[in-house]
C-alpha cells in the first residue's frame, strides 16, 4: 500500500512506514526527509497548453451556467436580479472554485493511472458543513492556505469519484484531527504593512472633504479600492467638483449558520458532461459561500435600510470585484440594477497570454481603464495611462544597493494562470538562487533580496535564502516598495506582474528576467520584449541576467541612459505602462462618461 500525502497534515498520520505518494512538491514541508521509495507527482500544470485549455473551460462554463445559477438563486431569495448582476457577485468565486476542483481532480486522476493501491487519510469527524465558507474571502483562504480544508476536500472528491466510477485503487482511511492541532502552521501573514494603517487613518479624515459638492453636477462618485493615492484623489476632486464617497462604511458580515434546505437546488446535468463538469455542477450549490445563501437576505435588508444606500451614478474600483468584499459586490450589483455605471481600473500588469480574471473584469465593467495604447483593444477599454503609479520619476540612488524583488504564489492552486502554480514555485525559487549565486562577490555585498511580504504561504522564503547564502541581506518588506527603490541603484524584477512596469515607467534602472514557460506573454507583445532583450533589460534565464549585471555594475548610468535603451523603454511604456500622459485629466474625463 502507498499512503497519499495531499497536504502538510499527513506527516503526522503516516504510522506504518508505507511508501509515500506526494501529490506535489508544494505539500512537502521545507527540509522534510524524503526517502528513495517515495513518489512525488509531477505538476500537471507543467503542460501549459493544458492550463490554457482549462482556463478557457472555466470561462466558458461560467458563461454557460451563470444564467441557470442566477435563476436558482433568485428563487431561493425571492428576488429578481439579472444574470449580469449575479455574475458580478459570484463570478470570481466561481472561477476560483472551478479551478480548485479541476486542479485537485487532475491530481487524483494521476493516482488512478497507477496499478498500485493507495490509502488516503481524512479526519474521522469530517463534516461537510465545516468546509463551507462564510464568504468569498474565507473561501480564498481555504483554497490557498488551509491544509485541513484541502485534505478534506480531496477526500470528498475521491468519494464522489468512487461513486461515479465504482471502486478505484484509492481507499479512504480516517485519523483524529486533535493529534494534528500543534502541527498546523499559523495562517498569520508575515511582516504586516503598517503603511496601510496610516493610509486608512488619513482616509478617515479626508472623506468628509471629498463628499462636498463644489459644482452643479448631480453625479455622485463612489470609489471602492481604487488603487490611487490620496494626492491623486485630491486632485481628481478639484477636477470633478462633485461628491466623492471614498470607501464608504459597509456593515461587517456576520457568521452565518449553514442551512442545507436553502441549498437543495441542482444545476442541470448533460450526458456529455465530463467528470470535472459533473463535479462542478454538483458541488456549487453545496459550497457557494454563505454570504450568497444564508446571509444574503440580511445583506439585502441592510441595503434597503439605507445602511449602504448611496445614490451613486459612477462606481470606480480596481480590485473589489476580484477579492472577497462580498457586501461591496452585492451593493455594486444593486446599484447597477438601478442605473449606476461600473468603471474598473486595470488590475496588475495584464501582459499575460491568458488570464480569466482580466476577461472577467471586461465582462462586468461598463468601462475598463487601461494603462497603455496596446491594451486599448475592445470597445469597453479606455487608455488613461498608468493611474496607480506609486514610484516617483527618476527616484533612485546612483550609489545605492541592488535590489532583487521576488514573489511567491500559494502552495495550493486555484484557477490556472500564466504564473508559477503550486509546486512550480520551487522552480522559480531555484532560478532566483542561481541568479544571486552567479553575481560577483563585490556585487553580492551590495545587494538586497526583497522577499514577498504579503504572505509566505508556508514556503519559508527567508529560511531558504539564508540556508544557501548565510550572509545575504534580506529585505522583509517592512518599508514600502517606493522607499526601498529610492535607496537602490538597480532593480531586478523576476516575475510578470506590475513591478517592472512601474520601474520602467519611472525610469528606474531595471533588469527583468523570468522563465518564459512559467510566465507566458501574449503573442502581440513578443516583439516588444525582444526589443527589451536587445538593450539588456529583459532576459529569459538567470545566468544571462547575472552575467549582464556583472558586466555593467560599474557603468549602470551609462548603460541605462544610452539613447537606444531610452528610446526602447519609452516605446514599451507608451504601449503598456504610460505615465507621461496627464493621468488626472484622463481619469476625470473617463469617469464623467
Amino acid at each position: 500500500m502507498i499512503d497519499i500525502f495531499s497536504t502538510f497534515y499527513e506527516y503526522k498520520i503516516n504510522k506504518k512506514n508505507y511508501k509515500r505518494y506526494f501529490i506535489g512538491e508544494s505539500i512537502i514541508p521545507h527540509n522534510s526527509e524524503i526517502n528513495k521509495y517515495d513518489l512525488i507527482a509531477t505538476n500537471h500544470w507543467d503542460d501549459r497548453e493544458k492550463a490554457y485549455e482549462k482556463a478557457k473551460l472555466i470561462k466558458n462554463l461560467r458563461n454557460k451556467l451563470i444564467p441557470e445559477i442566477s435563476q436558482k438563486l433568485n428563487e431561493v431569495h425571492n428576488i429578481n436580479l439579472s444574470s449580469t448582476s449575479w455574475n458580478l457577485i459570484i463570478g470570481n468565486w466561481f472561477n476560483q472554485f472551478s479551478g480548485v476542483i479541476i486542479d485537485r481532480l487532475l491530481s487524483i486522476e494521476l493516482i488512478l493511472k497507477y496499478n498500485n493501491n493507495f490509502n488516503f487519510y481524512i479526519n474521522k469527524d469530517w463534516n461537510i458543513e465545516d468546509l463551507i465558507p462564510n464568504d468569498t474571502k474565507e473561501a480564498q483562504d481555504q483554497f490557498t492556505e488551509d491544509d485541513l480544508w484541502n485534505n478534506s476536500f480531496y477526500g470528498l472528491l475521491i468519494k464522489e469519484i468512487n461513486k461515479i466510477k465504482g471502486k478505484t485503487n484509492i481507499k479512504i482511511c480516517t485519523y483524529n484531527v486533535e493529534k494534528l492541532e500543534q502541527f498546523f502552521y499559523s495562517k498569520k501573514k508575515l511582516f504586516p504593512n503598517f503603511f496601510l494603517l496610516l493610509k486608512n487613518l488619513l482616509k478617515s479624515i479626508f472623506k468628509i472633504y471629498l463628499k462636498i459638492n463644489f459644482g452643479n453636477s448631480k453625479k455622485v462618485f463612489v470609489f471602492l479600492n481604487p488603487s490611487i493615492s490620496l494626492l491623486k484623489i485630491f486632485k481628481l476632486k478639484l477636477k470633478l467638483k462633485s461628491s466623492i464617497y471614498l470607501e464608504p462604511n459597509f456593515p461587517k458580515l456576520e457568521q452565518y449558520n449553514y442551512n442545507s434546505k436553502l441549498r437543495s437546488w441542482n444545476i442541470s446535468e448533460e450526458i456529455k458532461d465530463s467528470m470535472e463538469e459533473k463535479l462542478i455542477k454538483k458541488l456549487i450549490p453545496i459550497f457557494i459561500p454563505k454570504s450568497f445563501i444564508e446571509g444574503f437576505p440580511q445583506i439585502i435588508s441592510n441595503y434597503y435600510k439605507n445602511h449602504l444606500k448611496i445614490e451613486s451614478k459612477i462606481i470606480f474600483t480596481s480590485s473589489c470585484h476580484y477579492t472577497g468584499f462580498d457586501v461591496k459586490k452585492i451593493w455594486i450589483a444593486l446599484q447597477k440594477e438601478n442605473g449606476s455605471k461600473l468603471i474598473i481600473g486595470q488590475h496588475g500588469g495584464s501582459l499575460h497570454k491568458f488570464n480569466i480574471n482580466t476577461d472577467f473584469e471586461r465582462e462586468i465593467g461598463d468601462k475598463v481603464l487601461v494603462h497603455g495604447s496596446e491594451l486599448f483593444n475592445n470597445k469597453k477599454s479606455e487608455n488613461i495611462g498608468q493611474f496607480w503609479q506609486r514610484i516617483n520619476k527618476n527616484n533612485y540612488s546612483k550609489k545605492g544597493n541592488g535590489l532583487l524583488i521576488t514573489f511567491v504564489m500559494p502552495r495550493f492552486a486555484t484557477e490556472p494562470r500564466c504564473m508559477p502554480i503550486a509546486s512550480q514555485i520551487s522552480k522559480y525559487f531555484k532560478e532566483q538562487y542561481d541568479f544571486y549565486d552567479k553575481l560577483l562577490p563585490k556585487i553580492k555585498k551590495q545587494f538586497k533580496v526583497r522577499i514577498y511580504s504579503k504572505g509566505d504561504y508556508q514556503w519559508k522564503q527567508e529560511e531558504r535564502w539564508i540556508e544557501r547564502f548565510p550572509h545575504i541581506n534580506i529585505d522583509r518588506g517592512k518599508n514600502c516598495l517606493s522607499d526601498t527603490i529610492s535607496n537602490s541603484r538597480l532593480i531586478i524584477s523576476t516575475y510578470n506582474g506590475s513591478t517592472y512596469q512601474e520601474t520602467l515607467s519611472a525610469n528606474i534602472p531595471t533588469i527583468i528576467f523570468w522563465n518564459k514557460k512559467l510566465f507566458e506573454i501574449p503573442s502581440s507583445a513578443k516583439n516588444d520584449f525582444k526589443r527589451l532583450e536587445e538593450v539588456g533589460i529583459f532576459h529569459t534565464n538567470p545566468s544571462s541576467a547575472a552575467e549582464f549585471l556583472n558586466q555593467i555594475w560599474d557603468e549602470i548610468e551609462n548603460w541605462w541612459h544610452s539613447k537606444n535603451l531610452q528610446l526602447c523603454r519609452k516605446e514599451f511604456c507608451k504601449k503598456y505602462c504610460d505615465s507621461e500622459t496627464n493621468i488626472i485629466k484622463n481619469l476625470s474625463n473617463a469617469l464623467i462618461l
